[in-house]
């Protein structure tokens, strides 16, 4: 019996469009890295639903095994791509990154 062994190196990763509407992060198609496109600010309620939650879809594609049959490749014995799907999803934390504001400079009181 002949045992084969593949490793399948992750070759593209591709963000689904359709899967963040708001096109608050990218996806490197090279390395996979998140990126974000502009500030993300959990409370100014544009990430997510207002919820501070970002969910997206990535697909990542690797290069297929040679050889037809259960070893993946196509009717002609060209090897097919192997590309996967995973659900994403970031969580901003609320931080108290804002200075109060006061409406009146001075005042005064008693206790």
């Amino acid at each position: 019996m002949t045992v084969l062994k593949f490793c399948l190196q992750i070759s593209h990763f591709e963000k689904v469009s359709e899967s963040d509407p708001t096109g608050a992060v990218s996806v490197s198609p090279v390395t996979g890295e998140v990126i974000n496109n502009r500030v993300l600010d959990f409370d100014d309620g544009s990430v997510g639903d207002g919820d501070g939650v970002i969910s997206f879809s990535v697909l990542a594609a690797a290069p297929g095994i040679p050889g037809g049959g259960s070893g993946g490749g196509g009717d002609d014995g060209a090897p097919l791509p192997r590309v996967s799907e995973a659900r994403v999803r970031m969580r901003l934390r609320d931080v108290n990154d804002n200075a109060p504001v006061f409406e009146q400079l001075v005042g005064s009181g008693y206790l």
